[in-house]
C-alpha cells in the first residue's frame, strides 16, 4: 500500500513540475526579452546592438552563429 501511495503522490505531483518548469522557461524567455528591449533603447550603433542582441540570445540558446536582417518598409526588402 506504501508504494501505491507514493506512486499516487508521483502522479498527483506530475503537472505541477510541469507547470514549475514551463513558468521557468517562460521566465527565462520574458528576461530574454526584456534583455533585448534594453539593449534597443541603450545602443545607438548598429553593430553594438547587434552584439548585445546577440549575447543575450546566447545566454538562453546555444549558437554558433546569428544574423539580423532589417526590413525597409518603402522598398519592401530585407536590408
Amino acid at each position: 500500500m506504501r508504494i501505491g501511495g507514493e506512486m499516487s503522490s508521483v502522479v498527483k505531483n506530475a503537472p505541477q513540475a510541469s507547470d514549475a518548469q514551463q513558468l521557468m522557461r517562460d521566465r527565462e524567455h520574458l528576461r530574454l526579452l526584456l534583455q533585448v528591449n534594453n539593449a534597443l533603447v541603450s545602443h545607438l550603433d548598429l553593430h553594438e546592438l547587434f552584439r548585445a542582441i546577440s549575447d543575450a540570445l546566447g545566454r538562453l540558446i546555444q549558437h554558433d552563429y546569428s544574423s539580423l536582417c532589417l526590413y525597409d518598409e518603402g522598398a519592401r526588402e530585407l536590408v
